[in-house]
């Protein structure tokens, strides 16, 4: 089981370690590639595997960035951490303090505390005041200190270098399938559905052997600081204790939260589970419905899609 600390002075290491450093949002392709070097490195030479990671997001810390911002919460982050082998993380609370840290105290933090013999980082990397701990001053660190260090190229797809900054941007055009490609996976959100009110008003559905079918709608109850695909329609994938259903889901303006659309029936729970997952599949519509009326007309056509393809 991975160990998470929230402070260097908590680790109490006994060996040395391979280390990788950087905030990790959305745990992406690079991101996996990167982490997974370090944890091979460390694995080979009997080291404990370390990734030291920061929250808040320093761009929102600096004013760099506002909510909805971030691709994962803080559990999720570390869950995936915990899948790709990594032995220790230390969760670092990132403030104006942090970002005031010169590049030579974190460096002797990382030397004295995680008896870092060896650090994997992308070729962009830097850490300390102002980005001063780059990659030529972290190469003349560790020929003083003895450890190595170790550049990852980035990885591309589609000719583009892989970010989460990318993938924001792709999740605010309601590109889906560039997501995709980054991440490895579909978009994903876990939250807690929840019955909507007030009620949406939408019909019974008819089904494909013409028998009726009831509607159920939840509300999708998200951390609010994760962002969303932007507004629309989109056919998707509801999973919670190994089941899973298609539906729809419904990004609006107008709502604090995703509503989820599904057909009722033999595989439905009649009332929603405490948690499951939403994966994002295809942006079916690029608008949201406008109104009642036309939410109620289009939902049976639309459910029928995603039902049977």
């Amino acid at each position: 089981m991975m160990r998470v600390v929230r402070d260097f002075h908590q680790v109490g290491l006994d060996r040395a370690s391979s280390v990788t450093i950087g905030v990790f949002d959305g745990l992406h392709r690079g991101h996996r590639y990167l982490i997974g070097q370090m944890v091979q490195d460390a694995r080979q030479a009997n080291r404990v595997a370390i990734v030291v990671t920061f929250f808040p997001h320093p761009a929102i810390v600096l004013g760099k960035a506002t909510p909805p911002f971030y691709l994962l919460t803080p559990e999720e982050r570390l869950a995936h951490l915990e899948a790709l082998g990594v032995d220790l993380t230390v969760l670092v609370t990132f403030t104006l303090e942090t970002a005031r840290t010169r590049a030579a105290d974190f460096v002797a933090a990382l030397v004295r505390h995680l008896h870092m013999a060896s650090l994997w980082v992308g070729q962009d990397f830097a850490l300390g005041y102002r980005r001063e701990g780059d990659l030529a001053y972290l190469r003349r660190a560790g020929e003083r200190h003895r450890f190595s260090v170790h550049a990852v190229p980035p990885l591309r797809s589609a000719g583009r270098v892989i970010s989460s900054n990318r993938i924001r941007q792709a999740l605010r055009e309601g590109d889906l399938d560039d997501v995709a490609r980054c991440l490895g996976h579909p978009f994903q959100i876990t939250g807690t559905p929840l019955n909507p009110s007030p009620a949406v008003g939408a019909k019974v559905l008819a089904g494909a052997d013409d028998a009726p079918s009831s509607l159920l709608v939840w509300e999708l109850q998200v951390w609010p600081e994760r962002l969303l695909p932007a507004p629309g329609i989109y056919a998707s994938r509801i999973r919670w204790d190994g089941r899973e259903l298609p539906a729809l889901a419904e990004i609006h303006p107008a709502f604090q939260a995703p509503r989820l659309y599904l057909v009722g029936n033999s595989r439905a729970p009649l009332s929603p589970p405490e948690r499951c997952t939403l994966d994002f599949l295809t942006r079916l519509r690029e608008q949201p419905y406008r109104d009642p009326e036309e939410r109620s007309t289009r939902l049976a056509a639309d459910l029928v899609r995603i039902e049977h393809g």
